[in-house]
């Protein structure tokens, strides 16, 4: 199928992404802002002519591998399971994740596990460890990769607020981090809720 540039995507059809995302920010209650970053990074997937972004863009734009997890991430946006998604159910589900009551909570807890040292500061050694309980087979490039997303300003660690930022802008990340969120001997309920998130 042939691949446009995210400037000719936004000439073809900017009108629907406008309608989607006034939609997504009266539903969710998500800022105008929040609704461009989620566009911004729709567009980073490369959708094809149709507006569509497949699996494997999805994984490069996420630097996520093929794996049960990122199946899973896929599918649950994937509504129509036809191994692509649109901008609406890429806005959708990421606002969804991100508008759970437990999310905020849930990024701060997931800070908190990664910061083995306790120097409200993140490596890319403590974050691969951390990413390891989803993900165990990730490589060192792998983790080199993923840490990049949250390492904003490139300074080879990762504060709190930039941690947040992150997984504001990119919610749907979030669920890297369910196994340090379930707390050795919690009951299903607890379980249940985050699921809830993630």
């Amino acid at each position: 199928m042939l691949l446009v540039k995210a400037s000719e995507l936004k000439q073809v059809k900017p009108s629907s992404y406008m309608v989607e995302m006034a939609k997504v920010e009266s539903l969710f209650h998500i800022s105008g802002l929040e609704a461009v970053n989620f566009l911004e990074k729709f567009l980073s997937m490369n959708p094809d002519a149709s507006g569509r972004v497949k699996f494997n863009d999805f994984l490069r734009a996420f630097r996520l591998r093929t794996c049960t997890l990122s199946e899973e991430l896929f599918g649950f946006l994937d509504a129509e399971k036809n191994g692509s998604i649109t901008f609406k159910q890429f806005l959708y589900g990421s606002a969804h994740v991100m508008k759970q009551p437990l999310f905020q909570q849930s990024c701060e807890l997931a800070f908190a596990q990664c910061d083995i040292s306790g120097c409200n500061q993140i490596s890319e050694q403590e974050l691969g460890d951390t990413i390891r309980l989803a993900i165990p087979d990730y490589d060192e490039d792998e983790i080199h990769e993923l840490f990049s997303i949250f390492d904003m300003g490139g300074g080879g660690s990762v504060s709190k607020d930039n941690f947040l930022s992150c997984l504001r802008l990119n919610p749907l990340l979030i669920a890297l981090f369910k196994p340090c969120l379930v707390p050795r001997g919690s009951s299903q309920v607890d379980q249940g809720i985050l699921e809830e998130i993630v």
